[in-house]
């Protein structure tokens, strides 16, 4: 079978730079061989954690999932069975705590049956080593040599002030957008293969042919994201893989929308609203010792105020520039302020002791009545928030399991019709019609138009041959979420 080769060094991550849905992104990749069909899943070691549990789900899938881990092949982790007792380890737990994800380890169960490990032992790893006259501080170091390195790159990342950043509170923002950065720029060329990679690689593609030897026909393999690009190259060039299909998924979350910012000068805030708070519950106090029974109103305070105005800085508003609220309690009134998110009944309301209408202050029973009761309020709306959100999470995780789901048919489909394509080929002696393969489709019963209501196609690829098509969820042709079926050639 002559070689599929890339056009280009193909990337197994990019980087979507902006404020509203900025996110790192990984490459799932399929491949076909005869009946066989396999899918590379690129591995980031830290990571949000829907990613992992979007992966341990699509796992499930596979007759057999190869996964990187040089480790005995009995060791099978699991969540909360990691340590950092070795400084690898330390150090990716450390950036994972540092850009708000979470480590690989603690997400992603290696026990289920069709985990296979697919890389070196501990002992073929240091015999591999000792071969190449290597070490693993050598081999990081080999994968950098004869590199230029981008200058283009480097003076946009530095154009991130990360002191700046911490300073103005953007700076697990701007974190994210710079280990972003150094993600996405490619693997440097190298003279010589190193055992990390390409030694690695060929131990887990020694595996994949046993498992196809054993008769396992729906693969996939778990591996490091820079492992991918040699991986790629030796299916396509050398194994007689073809590609089939992709889908980019999310990583790294990296909407500004999730990192607000710290607001500058808080604390000074709240304290000058305690002493206008104070300040207007004095007014006020004597207020009503004047007028008892009467119901207090800014302007009426006013005129008790010798100059007209209302005490604090800026006559009746607080330090976010809004009014100061006069609120009525049964017989009583106090005077609040709503905080930095100006709504009334939240956690950073700050308010001052409640005066009864002939002037008297609460009692202290009756302050901590009160407390209590806006407290209660505060829980009631958390708790509704986090209701909110929690059925946003299940209508999310609902979709993405329908999604799943509906895939699979179509990938059915497609399998259940290329045998009608092939022989329809071989009558004709040519690629058939869309007409033809439909009235064929329709003879024996099978639908035409894939579960999204779109009719599907049949094309001729240089590369792959014959191929079934369905324009996948979003009805549009030839994008990356078509659901592609190569028939033999």
């Amino acid at each position: 079978m002559p070689a599929q080769e890339p056009a280009e060094r193909r990337p197994f991550l990019r980087m979507i730079d902006n404020e509203i849905d900025g996110r790192l992104e990984l490459l799932i990749a399929t491949y076909t061989k005869g009946s066989a069909e396999l899918v590379l899943y690129a591995a980031l070691h830290i990571a949000d954690p829907a990613h992992y549990q979007d992966l341990q789900r699509r796992f499930e899938a596979h007759d057999a999932l190869l996964y990187e881990l040089i480790a005995d092949p009995a060791d099978r982790p699991s969540p909360g069975t990691r340590t950092e007792d070795d400084w690898f380890n330390m150090l990716q737990g450390g950036m994972g705590r540092g850009f708000g994800l979470v480590h690989q380890g603690d997400h992603i169960d290696y026990r289920p049956t069709n985990f296979v490990h697919a890389d070196m032992s501990p002992e073929e790893w240091e015999e591999a080593l000792r071969r190449a006259g290597s070490s693993l501080i050598g081999e990081a170091m080999g994968m950098g040599k004869n590199h230029e390195p981008d200058r283009d790159a480097e003076a946009a990342q530095g154009r991130i002030d990360l002191v700046a950043a911490f300073r103005s509170g953007k700076g697990a923002y701007e974190l994210r957008r710079l280990g972003a950065q150094i993600m996405v720029q490619p693997d440097p060329q190298r003279d010589e293969p190193t055992v990390i990679i390409e030694g690695r690689n060929e131990k887990c593609l020694r595996v994949l042919a046993e498992q196809l030897a054993a008769g396992k026909q729906k693969l996939g393999i778990y591996y490091g994201a820079g492992h991918m690009e040699h991986l790629e190259r030796r299916l396509l060039q050398d194994l007689g893989w073809k590609r089939t299909g992709e889908q980019w998924v999310t990583a790294w979350d990296n909407s500004k929308r999730l990192f607000p910012v710290a607001e500058k000068g808080l604390q000074q805030k709240r304290y000058r609203a305690r002493q206008d708070l104070e300040a207007l519950t004095t007014l006020l106090q004597a207020w009503q010792t004047k007028n008892p029974g009467k119901t207090p109103a800014w302007e009426l305070l006013r005129q008790e105020a010798s100059d007209g105005k209302l005490p604090g800085r800026s006559d009746g508003k607080d330090p976010w520039g809004r009014d100061y609220v006069l609120r009525q309690q049964g017989n009583a009134h106090e005077v609040r302020c709503l905080g930095s998110d100006g709504v009334i009944d939240t956690e950073d309301d700050q308010f001052g002791n409640r005066v009864d209408d002939h002037g008297a202050a609460a009692t202290k029973e009756e302050e901590e009545y009160s407390n209590r009761l806006v407290n209660h309020f505060v829980e009631q709306r958390r708790f509704r928030q986090l209701l909110e959100q929690e059925k946003k999470l299940r209508a999310e995780e609902i979709e993405a399991k329908e999604l799943s789901l509906t895939i699979m048919r179509a990938q059915q489909q497609l399998r259940e019709l290329a045998p009608d394509a092939v022989r329809l080929r071989q009558e004709l002696a040519r690629t058939p019609t869309l007409a033809e393969l439909r009235t064929r489709a329709a003879a024996a019963g099978k639908p035409f138009d894939d579960p999204w209501g779109t009719p599907l196609r049949i094309v001729d690829d240089a590369a792959l041959g014959m191929v079934l098509r369905s324009s996948g969820p979003d009805r549009l042709p030839d994008t990356a979420d078509d659901v592609i079926r190569p028939t033999s050639r």
